[in-house]
């Protein structure tokens, strides 16, 4: 420690609270003018000039807003476009109501992927905001996509239909929800192609509202001089037991479905075929860290000089070891970091199996099987300090040579990993839960709709270059991998354009898993009986596809409306072409203490049923009462006042609270009105909110009711 003088701290009392530092308000507001002059000079002002007495009131009655600027609201405007890189704050929901969310990216990649039941990154789950300040980037969960072929006169290119096969400044996106549009156009290029993104939303309708599916609608016109060939395919990675995968304990299958309208690779998984007849050997113990790190290379700080005896300062209670010692990686803390390295060793039985707790941050705090320099298994933690039973199936690597690497990278909460009792073994401990009972065991699947005269697919493809190449058979048969590899498929089709010709493509993107993230559900009663909803209509992914299919025209048809209705009406441009995209069903960063645009609100006016539920649900959920919403929520007239679509009375409108794993009704007794205008005034009243949960577990959370009120947009 340095001996350094500090200034005497001055605690600032009543007669102080004026001054800012040593600099008064009439300095500070001179200095802070110059400063957003100088930041902003490009911009012209929209309000002021203001003096000192104007900030003695936390909001001055009189703002002083330049009237053509308030004039310029109420205009008729475009709906606004991204590009560059925009495109990478972008994530537009496009997963049906409770059935897991997707994000359609800016770029018209899908992204997100939440519809596996699995935990999701911390950077989506946390509640603090900083989500607000550093956006999360897209995370590609798996591999999927969609590209184009050209072929004709001189012509032969493939493109993906991505950021990754066309520039940034050469995609348009634009965010009407529930409808996404994004336009790919090269100057280079003799096509242009179009996507029109969304899940089906039909107002009053919550059975087609809440379908497992995403429509991918591309339409590809010939902006050229000659005639184009065209293949229009997608990809799409099969992805079930997700969760399961770094284990091996498994297979994946793809198969494809041709039908009258339509043909879809269909994904699932399965548990291993039996192995009947095969004598189970002895075990062998490989590991059980009773003897020091003697066969074990030691990196980093994390896990200390030896094996640890059990629980280390600080550490919650560690149990479920063998004998008396483990691996133990929070020596110091979680702020520490290390490798074990196990010698080398032949692997001599069919499974691995081993006793492991600590963090789940797979990649971070985890034990990997290396073979060839490859990592072939993987497996982390369950945010436990309860060692339990893991395994992994390696079948297909028994006699060859191997190691073991037990990795600590994390260094935030949880970031410690605990092994123990490393065995070769025959067969699986029997504790370990079975892959049909898995919570993200199911299928899904990618679908063209239409006469399959043109269609092809492949049930496995290594490149999405590969997915244009010929089949390989004119029937193909089912491609099966183990849990471990990828397996990707496709389908796509063909078409020929003339000068000015157009064509179009219908891609479902389908998914059926039912289970839900039970352990954080509490301890609910016959909780392990709980489904998502959509699981009493359909039973596969496959039987979502031909219900979509066989009513497609009235899905798209009327999610179509809704979203044309609003740009059709009288409303100014700042509430008919302000941008969405990620404030539905949010996960509660979605709150009043934290600043809300504008234009979140406003937007709600478009959309006054399932806006309605969420503002009124949050306002219970903040212990508020419906008097004092307008303190919350200033702009709150916007959400009723000029509702395209009025909600008759008994109204019933499913939504989705945190989770999206309980579903619920709003029902009104009085419609909202559908006239808006600077200085209208409507009246509703809300009267009762009340959601039940599947199964035999029924609560009432919140149970709303208010005199009606008069919002009035000023």
């Amino acid at each position: 420690m340095t001996n350094e003088t500090r200034p005497e701290r001055t605690d600032c009392g009543p007669a102080c609270c004026g001054r800012t530092g040593g600099v008064n308000r009439r300095d500070f507001l001179r200095l802070a003018g110059l400063t957003a002059t100088s930041t902003l000079m490009e911009w012209p002002a929209i309000a002021g000039p203001f003096e000192e007495a104007d900030f003695q009131n936390l909001i001055p009655a009189d703002k002083k807003l330049r009237p053509e600027w308030v004039k310029s609201l109420f205009e008729r405007g475009e709906p606004t476009l991204y590009r560059g890189v925009e495109l990478e704050k972008i994530g537009m929901p496009v997963g049906g109501i409770c059935c897991g969310q997707m994000y359609l990216g800016g770029d018209g990649r899908l992204w997100h992927w939440d519809i596996f039941n699995l935990p999701q990154p911390s950077n989506f789950t946390n509640g603090a905001g900083q989500n607000y300040a550093k956006p999360p980037k897209p995370d590609r969960l798996i591999d999927q996509g969609f590209a184009i072929k050209l072929t004709g006169a001189g012509l032969a290119e493939i493109r993906r239909l991505d950021s990754a096969g066309f520039k940034a400044q050469d995609i348009a996106f634009r965010g009407q929800y529930p409808m996404a549009f994004v336009d790919f156009r090269d100057a280079s290029l003799p096509v242009s192609v179009s996507l029109e993104a969304f899940s089906p939303f039909v107002p009053l309708s919550a059975e087609n509202s809440s379908l497992p599916v995403t429509v991918m609608h591309y339409t590809v016109r010939n902006v050229g001089a000659t005639q184009v060939e065209v293949e229009l395919a997608g990809w799409l990675e099969n992805a079930v037991c997700l969760g399961a995968a770094p284990a091996g304990r498994g297979q994946r299958r793809n198969q494809l479905l041709r039908e009258p309208a339509l043909t879809m690779l269909h994904s699932t998984a399965e548990s291993l075929p039996d192995q009947g007849g095969r004598q189970s050997r002895p075990d062998i113990v490989f590991e059980d860290f009773e003897n020091g790190y003697g066969n074990w290379t030691v990196e980093g700080l994390a896990f200390g000089s030896e094996p640890a005896a059990g629980t280390l300062p600080n550490q919650n209670p560690v149990t479920g070891f063998r004998g008396k010692h483990l691996v133990n990686s929070y020596c110091q803390g979680d702020q520490t970091t290390g490798r074990l390295v196990s010698k080398r060793f032949a692997i001599a039985r069919r499974c691995i199996a081993f006793l492991m707790g600590g963090g789940r941050h797979p990649g971070e705090t985890c034990m990997n099987l290396v073979v060839d320099g490859q990592v072939v298994r993987t497996a982390t933690g369950h945010d436990r300090e309860v060692l339990e039973w893991d395994g992994w199936e390696v079948t297909e690597f028994e006699g060859r040579e191997a190691r073991l690497e037990i990795v600590d990278k994390a260094t935030g909460p949880w970031g410690h990993i605990n092994v123990d009792q490393i065995t070769f073994t025959d067969s699986l401990p029997t504790n370990l839960i079975k892959l049909e009972q898995r919570e993200d065991y199911g299928s899904m699947g990618l679908a063209l709709l239409g006469d399959p005269k043109g269609h092809f697919g492949h049930v496995s493809v290594d490149s999405n270059v590969a997915v244009f190449a010929p089949p390989a058979t004119k029937t193909e048969p089912a491609a099966v991998k183990s849990l471990a590899d990828k397996l990707v498929g496709a389908v796509g089709r063909k078409f020929t354009l003339a000068p000015g010709e157009e064509a179009e493509a219908t891609f479902l993107v389908t998914w059926f898993f039912p289970g839900l993230r039970r352990a954080e559900l509490g301890p609910l009663e016959d909780v392990e009986k709980l489904h998502r909803h959509y699981s009493k209509r359909f039973d596969s992914a496959a039987a979502v596809t031909r219900h979509v299919a066989a009513n497609f025209d009235a899905l798209a048809g009327q999610t179509r409306l809704w979203n044309q209705t609003p740009a059709s009406g009288t409303r100014p441009g700042m509430i008919q072409h302000c941008p969405i995209g990620f404030w539905i069903e949010p996960s509660l960063p979605f709150a009043p203490w934290r600043p809300i645009p504008v234009t979140n609100l406003t937007m709600a006016a478009s959309m006054p049923l399932k806006a309605s539920i969420a503002a009124r649900e949050l306002a219970s959920m903040c212990g508020t009462t419906p008097s004092r919403w307008g303190a919350f929520f200033p702009n709150w007239s916007a959400i009723c006042a000029g509702a395209p679509i009025s909600a008759p009375p008994g109204t019933r409108m499913a939504r989705s609270i945190i989770g999206g794993s309980v579903t619920g009704e709003w029902r009104t007794t009085a419609s909202v009105g559908s006239s808006f205008a600077p200085g209208a005034s409507t009246r509703c009243r809300p009267t009762r909110v009340s959601y039940a949960s599947a199964g035999r577990v029924s609560a009432s959370l919140s149970s709303i009711s208010s005199d009606a009120m008069e919002m009035k947009m000023g």
